[in-house]
């Protein structure tokens, strides 16, 4: 029986562990606004089409105007903030995800476990991450390894193009 209380105030404590850092993420997220980081990214990707195919983009140095430690991916339509919270404790602010392309992207910057801006919508209708996403799609890349090539995705035929992760060595 003595068991069993412990097992009951161990689930007690996690629980409301749990819930802490839930609603400690849910009150900066109330805060997001625009930032030097979104202004940047439309300023450097917006429109899809005036990248140059075969040109590197490393994130850490064109994204400098504030302090982050990663940068957050995730595939829209099919997101489901709660499952990207259980799996990688980022939560995700309240968009209306289910209704975007299912070509774009969201983009997220993270500063010590925190989203510090709004939703940046990143794709088109020839533009594919081929990275790995896991199974909730989503990318979580720590800044020193968010380094890009902007290519054509070898797969197609359809004039796809890609922006995919250059992995370190």
């Amino acid at each position: 029986m003595k068991n069993i209380k412990y097992i009951f105030r161990i689930f007690g404590v996690i629980g409301i562990i749990m819930i802490a850092s839930f609603l400690n993420k849910k009150i900066q997220l109330s805060s997001l606004s625009e930032s030097c980081l979104t202004e940047s990214f439309n300023k450097e990707f917006i429109p899809l089409e005036k990248l140059n195919l075969n040109t590197e983009y490393n994130f850490s140095k064109i994204f400098n105007c504030t302090e982050w430690d990663e940068v957050f991916i995730v595939q829209a339509p099919y997101i489901n903030r709660a499952f990207i919270y259980i799996q990688s404790g980022v939560l995700l602010p309240e968009y209306d995800y289910i209704n975007s392309s299912e070509n774009n992207h969201f983009v997220f910057f993270i500063n010590n476990g925190h989203i510090i801006n709004k939703p940046i919508i990143f794709g088109g209708p020839y533009f594919l991450f081929s990275n790995n996403f896991n199974r909730s799609n989503y990318l979580k890349i720590e800044k020193e390894n968010a380094n890009f090539i902007y290519k054509k995705y070898e797969d197609s035929y359809y004039g796809m193009v890609t922006l995919e992760l250059i992995e370190n060595d």
